[in-house]
């Protein structure tokens, strides 16, 4: 019927960072969900997902700190014109893109875009760290669920990450 099944965009506040989220998914929807599920629903692709896209970082830019997409895309060759490659390369204003789909690890794209993929079956947790000061993204990391303890060998959940910041630790 035209009208939108989601919000395109959700805005919340963290510390007073203002990071805008703006979400897309697969246009493969259309062909790899069950049909029934879907009747009537219609994905954008190609240019257009990408003007829907930017249309909305403009919407969020006077009102934001830090603009993620959080896309469900994928990288794989096979979904081009509808990669997060695809996405990046068309918008402008958008900080980071966190994606899925094709379950890639990966931590930036092939020419350095800020595009991170955790893999899939919760391999990975993704960390995108934010300065509050800048309220500019200041690095991006993979931590896998699991690690290896040096000290015995054994399997030690991500829950025991001990990495911390000097600065937020005083």
């Amino acid at each position: 019927d035209g009208n939108l099944v989601f919000a395109p965009s959700k805005v919340v506040k963290v510390d007073g960072v203002k990071i805008g989220f703006i979400g897309v998914n697969t246009p493969e929807s259309q062909t790899k969900a069950n049909p029934a599920l879907i009747k009537g629903l219609k994905w954008l692709s190609g240019e257009d997902m990408v003007k829907a896209v930017q249309a909305e970082a403009d919407k969020l830019a006077d009102t934001v700190d830090v603009t993620v997409v959080l896309a469900h895309l994928g990288v794989d060759d096979s979904s081009v014109p509808n990669t997060s490659y695809d996405l990046f390369k068309g918008l402008n204003g958008v900080d980071f893109i966190i994606d899925g789909h094709s379950h890639t690890v990966m931590t930036k794209g092939p020419e350095g875009e800020p595009i991170q993929s955790t893999g899939t079956a919760l391999n990975n947790i993704g960390v995108i760290t934010i300065d509050n000061a800048t309220k500019k993204i200041e690095s991006n990391e993979l931590i896998p669920i699991w690690h290896t303890e040096e000290v015995d060998g054994e399997n030690v959940p991500v829950y025991d990450y001990t990495k911390s910041d000097a600065t937020v630790a005083n």
